[in-house]
């Protein structure tokens, strides 16, 4: 869909109904494209519980230390 700024001022509402809807709503001024209306995709929580088990993850180095030595460093 696309409309003129002034389209997009008055129908505001509609604009945000199809972008919901997955519609990409671009914007125009003066017929050039200005701004485009998307969409958020609805962000979905992690159900995974790290915590749940205490004990059971033991951590065998140092986290502080970088995992390749830095004599390879020049490999990457």
């Amino acid at each position: 869909m696309e409309l003129s700024v002034a389209e997009a001022k008055d129908q505001f509402s509609k604009c945000l109904s199809r972008a919901q809807a997955g519609e990409t709503v671009i914007v125009r001024k003066h017929g050039k494209a200005v701004a485009q209306i998307t969409g958020i995709a609805e962000q979905r929580k992690n159900k995974i519980r790290f915590d749940s088990a205490p004990g059971s993850v033991k951590v065998l180095c140092d986290l502080t230390e970088p995992a390749i030595p830095e004599d390879h460093w020049d490999i990457l």
